[in-house]
């Protein structure tokens, strides 16, 4: 209902959590509610940004620019910016459209950070 609040997007996958169809994909009580409430108002408190590739991020430098991806896990895209990725390492790299910040993610060791668990 409130696709233009920051805030819902961190809202929403603690919601997914409270309601459900099956029993054992619930939150167990009122404590692990609690956490995941307190986890949730500390991030929105912070600006955080959620973690994906598909959401509109403002850029924390100008505040006027969005970051667009310009590499997504490329290695060979990656030397535009000095890297050499060897190994498993790769890249997802943030640029903002209007000054040119940019956001840079690392990934490695065979698996997605925790943050991107949901998303490839």
């Amino acid at each position: 209902m409130f696709p233009g609040a920051r805030a819902i997007q961190f809202a929403n996958p603690l919601l997914k959590k409270c309601v459900v169809e099956n029993e054992e994909d619930y939150l167990p009580d009122a404590t692990a509610l609690l956490a995941e409430v307190d986890q949730v108002l500390s991030i929105i408190d912070n600006n955080a940004d959620r973690i994906d590739s598909e959401v509109e991020r403002r850029c924390k430098v100008c505040g006027i620019g969005n970051y667009k991806i310009t590499v997504d896990r490329n290695p060979n895209d990656t030397r535009n910016f000095g890297f050499n990725a060897v190994g498993d390492r790769s890249f997802k790299i943030f640029t903002c459209n209007h000054c040119g910040n940019v956001q840079l993610f690392a990934f490695g060791g065979g698996r997605n950070p925790s943050a991107w668990q949901d998303n490839k």
